[in-house]
């Protein structure tokens, strides 16, 4: 009997911080996706907009935006080779 006792205490101190620790790693990821989902809405948003008023080149006339797997960024010289 004391053996069960000692090994739930033990399964409890242990066992409860993992849990809470992995639920707020949950928690905070899908903040993360949130957020990301976010940014992608506004710069949709921005796009359709912009489109219809804009003059565009023709080479850019066909493109396909990915939104689903679209990850936002901040542009830089690297980017651009």
């Amino acid at each position: 009997m004391k053996d069960i006792k000692k090994f739930a205490i033990v399964l409890i101190v242990l066992g409860l911080p993992m849990l809470v620790s992995h639920w707020l790693l949950m928690k905070k990821k899908e903040k993360e996706k949130m957020e990301k989902f976010i940014v992608v809405d506004k710069e949709k948003f921005w796009l359709e907009l912009y489109q219809p008023t804009a003059r565009i080149d023709s080479s850019f006339k066909n493109q396909v935006y990915d939104w689903d797997n679209y990850m936002p960024g901040k542009l830089s010289k690297t980017n651009l080779k």
